[in-house]
């Protein structure tokens, strides 16, 4: 019966509990604690990981440098997270404002994630205090291509599903499920000192891969923005079932 299955989410255990009563379920709308700069450098310093919530443009000009890009806007919010943390790890969200962190909270409360949210910082507020920012340059398809084209050594991680990478795309690329890549990170065989060019179909879960790569270590990585998609679009090489040569 189990053979064959899919894998299960880093947040499977929790949702479980939740389901059999064991652990409590929201019952009214979580409203998040606003939490100080301060307080977020010492929950970084307890290993509490941060989630920084907004879009993958905003992730790329600048952010608390650890922080993995998940997307609030995307439809599949919750469940991402749900797929990268373990059942028992806290959080905190990174966020553009504190509306953007309670419309966050409540869609974590449908899959029991928002007891695990310790509470939510406003970038601007980290940036006030003069606190260190990094950032994820995005680079378009023309440079991806002139960049393998060059033979510079630039490798290419494809994050999307198993079906889209069968149906086509890039030759040179390796392919890793953004969902897999905390599990699978380490077996990546790319010395954390290569530039990493991290691609989807469109930019978003590619930024939550290259936001994880460099989280683990990876010091030269950028986001190909436009993805599989504009790649596709500009009639640029393809090998796959529906690769077009």
């Amino acid at each position: 019966m189990i053979r064959d299955q899919p894998p299960r989410p880093a947040n499977m255990l929790h949702i479980v509990a939740v389901n059999q009563g064991h652990r409590p379920c929201a019952e009214t709308t979580p409203v998040p604690e606003t939490l100080p700069p301060e307080r977020v450098t010492a929950l970084i310093d307890e290993g509490v990981a941060l989630i920084d919530a907004r879009g993958w443009a905003e992730f790329g000009v600048e952010h608390v440098a650890g922080s993995i890009n998940i997307a609030e806007s995307s439809s599949s919010f919750e469940q991402n997270i749900g797929w990268l943390l373990p059942s028992d790890d806290r959080f905190v969200l990174v966020v553009a404002d504190m509306l953007q962190a309670r419309r966050a909270a409540q869609r974590m409360a449908f899959v029991g994630l928002d007891s695990r949210l310790v509470g939510a910082m406003p970038l601007d507020t980290w940036r006030e205090t003069g606190r260190p920012l990094g950032r994820l340059p995005q680079i378009d398809i023309g440079t991806l291509h002139a960049e393998l084209g060059n033979g510079d050594g630039t490798e290419v991680i494809d994050v999307r599903a198993e079906d889209e990478w069968q149906a086509g795309r890039i030759d040179a690329a390796r392919h890793c499920d953004f969902r897999q890549l905390p599990r699978l990170i380490d077996e990546l065989g790319i010395p954390r000192d290569r530039r990493v060019a991290v691609i989807c179909a469109g930019g978003l879960r590619s930024s939550i891969g290259a936001s994880l790569l460099a989280r683990a270590g990876w010091r030269d990585v950028v986001n190909v923005r436009g993805g599989m998609n504009a790649w596709t679009r500009a009639g640029l090489p393809t090998v796959g079932h529906g690769s077009g040569g």
